[in-house]
């Protein structure tokens, strides 16, 4: 679904007929996120739409109460099933690390030599973003830069801000996360619906003063 916040918004002012360009900024978008490697973090959207119909209210809330139903079943079964997902994912791949209290899987790929990540220090990372069905769905080098971020300040996800601290400049790993370190039950576009694991590849490329 590429529809967001703004996209809702702006259908406020058309009448049936018209014809409108909409120019919606990151955060009415898809924000830090993105939608895999068609959008990137933080960018600006452009839609050209025409609004072809209007329903009535009484048949608009039938079918947003049928389809919020069938999210919210389709989020309990996911949560229902998240840890045997994760399960099935660390056998398919011979991950035998315990998790962290929180769950955090980390698993170290190279050792860093650098300096170690800190809270409150800008870390310059490169990253790949997975699902825990193994399908990729974002990475900074497809995007060709680095992402850059303060660790410890709640700008990334709670997995991110937890497992960086264990990693040096220059080291690799992977970041097996539950959704509790993650997005929870928000859903965040198709690809990371509510309760959604998710693998990170994590490169920590600097830790800037």
């Amino acid at each position: 679904r590429f529809d967001t916040e703004g996209f809702d918004e702006a259908l406020g002012y058309l009448r049936k007929g018209t014809k409108a360009r909409l120019i919606v900024p990151s955060h009415l978008a898809f924000d830090s996120i993105g939608q895999g490697q068609m959008i990137p973090p933080y960018t600006t959207l452009l839609y050209d739409v025409e609004l072809m119909s209007i329903k009535s209210r009484e048949q608009a809330e039938k079918e947003r109460h049928a389809a919020q139903k069938a999210a919210e079943k389709a989020a309990e079964t996911a949560r229902a099933s998240e840890m045997n997902r994760i399960n099935a994912y660390l056998l398919k791949n011979g991950i035998t690390v315990n998790p962290t209290a929180s769950g955090l899987y980390y698993v170290e790929a190279e050792k860093g030599t650098g300096k170690m990540a800190e809270n409150g220090k800008t870390l310059k990372v490169h990253y790949t973003l997975f699902n825990i069905e193994g399908k990729q769905l974002q990475s900074s080098k497809d995007m060709g830069q680095p992402f850059s971020f303060v660790l410890g300040q709640g700008q990334v996800i709670k997995g991110w801000d937890e497992g960086l601290l264990l990693m040096q400049e220059g080291g690799k790993a992977t970041f097996v996360l539950p959704s509790a370190l993650a997005y929870g039950a928000q859903e965040r576009g198709e690809d990371i619906p509510a309760y959604s694991p998710l693998v990170f590849d994590i490169e920590l490329i600097e830790v800037l003063d």
